[in-house]
């Protein structure tokens, strides 16, 4: 008998039965890029608006948007048919995705009306796969958490003023924030005579890292978009939807992971339940308003620091590969490839963003220590992380004069950034707003889901079940000792807390919907529908 169902690409044909949980994703990265790209378009939807803004900058948003709907696609794709192939399929698939978003801008900006019809086939094709009964109660939860993730992050990148989209007139008015202007002067001077600098002085250039720039210079370039309105207009749309699309890969890692490392068959739970999708939503957001949250130290600089932004989501690679490669391996071992990889990939991190950079060091070298590894190894690893940092450091360092900063020592001030930022009578819920998320994902992983007992709990620490704990407890303590001892200006202090933070939210996700779906499967442990993705042991 022939199947009445609609023709689709083979990786979504696939993902209706092996791997649900990979259209799941699909459903939600897609929905939000379209629905941020819908609220950015719709601040020009006056006519008079509209005539103002130049046609390169509508003409950047289609290609952008575009742009991102295919590198998803091309995530997933790959995602789906290296799923039983190549050990780390995800993070193979996230290089790839992350690799194509310059040519395919390239392609897509020959002409106006190509990244359109490629939105609107992408769109289409989306519908589609919801119009099936089974496939439209599945997809309704990441369809609505999509859409509401997609419309905070427009919300994020624009609500305090630091962006804008109507940045012609925000200049035109002298209302520009001053660290646009900067990165903004910094592009330029590489676009016109290759060096970093903001022109005052010349062409000289001052210590810094450069890495986000050269990413802004040769996008911008491709979209024919003026430094200035591509930081303003053009990079949230790009950002907001690979951040989520990052986000879900890293989630879905930690739990293949965890049912390997487990021999669990818990194939109902976690980010193949409907209930991860509430609960990414609810995490995502936060429970605190977003004007509060910058009372308790939470600046979500995902979205208004660009580099830091680049910088994290270059750091979910890390996480991905660490939770696809290390984490599932009976046997840890290390070669010189491996390491020399990761010293290339933290000498590029650097030089996107050097507290990222140190965050994600500090967390490797732990591992490092912790891993049963010869001396030999460990000393090439422990050199593998701290070359890339000593040339970070040096590439930042400041002067005597102050022309490039206070130096390092001069920065060390214990407590400052908490007395300065956090009012005195919010240090308890700042504490509660930052830890809270990590207390809970430990509780959860560590008693809650088990019977408490000691001895249990030391003997999956010596097998390494528990490596995620661990390794999240020590990105977080590496990521907070700075905020207690620095105090860098302009309150770049909290770049270094939020990665762990950031760190944190996928895998609280994960660990809060495997638990209530624990605890309501209790009387109907075999009522799980087949089609729910399975993951191998091994």
């Amino acid at each position: 008998m022939k199947s009445t169902k609609p023709l689709a690409p083979r990786f979504l044909e696939t993902m209706y039965k092996p791997a649900r949980v990979f259209l799941d994703g699909y459903i939600a990265c897609t929905c939000a890029t379209v629905v941020f790209a819908i609220a950015l378009l719709g601040c020009y939807s006056d006519a008079q608006l509209r005539m103002e803004a130049t046609q390169a900058i509508l003409n950047a948003i289609y290609v952008t948007a575009a742009t991102v709907l295919v590198a998803i696609t091309v995530m997933f794709e790959l995602a789906e048919r290296l799923r039983d192939r190549v050990m780390a399929s995800l993070s193979v698939s996230i290089v790839v995705g992350l690799a194509v978003l310059a040519p395919t801008m390239a392609v897509l900006g020959l002409h106006p009306l190509i990244p359109k019809a490629a939105i609107l086939l992408i769109s289409l094709h989306l519908i589609r796969l919801l119009s099936g009964e089974a496939s439209w109660r599945r997809g309704v939860a990441p369809l609505l958490s999509g859409a509401v993730i997609g419309y905070w992050t427009f919300l994020l990148s624009f609500v305090d003023g630091y962006k804008s989209p109507w940045i012609t007139e925000a200049a035109m008015f002298g209302q520009v924030h001053v660290d646009l202007l900067f990165h903004s002067a910094i592009v330029n001077m590489l676009r016109s005579y290759g060096s970093g600098s903001i022109g005052v002085d010349g062409a000289m250039p001052f210590p810094y890292y450069f890495g986000s720039h050269r990413i802004v210079e040769a996008l911008s370039g491709i979209v024919h978009v003026r430094p200035l309105p591509f930081y303003s207009v053009v990079f949230p749309m790009l950002l907001g939807p690979l951040f989520l699309t990052l986000f879900f890969f890293f989630a879905v890692s930690f739990q293949k992971s965890v049912l390997i490392r487990e021999h669990s068959d818990r194939s109902s739970s976690g980010t193949h339940s409907g209930l991860f999708w509430w609960f990414l939503a609810i995490v995502f957001v936060g429970v605190f308003p977003t004007e509060f949250r910058r009372y308790l130290g939470l600046f979500d600089n995902v979205f208004h620091s660009e580099s830091f932004g680049i910088g994290v989501l270059f750091a979910y690679l890390a996480g991905v590969f660490f939770f696809e490669y290390i984490a599932r391996q009976r046997t840890m071992r290390l070669n010189i490839a491996w390491l020399a990889l990761a010293g290339v990939y933290l000498a590029g991190l650097c030089m996107v963003k050097l507290s990222v950079a140190c965050v994600i060091a500090g967390a490797a070298g732990y591992l490092i220590l912790r891993l049963r590894l010869s001396w030999r190894n460990r000393l090439l690893g422990i050199l593998a992380i701290a070359a890339p940092l000593c040339y970070g450091l040096w590439t930042t360092r400041g002067g005597p004069s102050g022309d490039s900063g206070p130096t390092f020592v001069e920065m060390i001030k214990p407590l400052a950034f908490l007395r300065d930022t956090v009012p005195s009578r919010f240090w308890l819920l700042s504490f509660i707003a930052f830890f809270g998320p990590f207390i809970l994902f430990v509780l959860l992983r560590t008693l809650l889901r088990r019977k408490p007992s000691l001895h249990a709990l030391r003997a999956e620490v010596t097998a390494l079940k528990l490596i995620d704990v661990e390794m999240l407890a020590a990105l977080v303590i590496v990521s907070v000792i700075p905020g207690m001892v620095l105090s860098i200006p302009q309150g770049s202090t909290n770049f270094f807390s939020e990665v762990s933070y950031w760190f944190v939210l996928p895998m609280l996700a994960v660990a809060l919907s495997e638990c209530v779906q624990s605890f309501c499967a209790v009387d109907g442990a075999h009522s799980a529908p087949v089609a729910h993705a399975e993951f191998p042991n091994g």
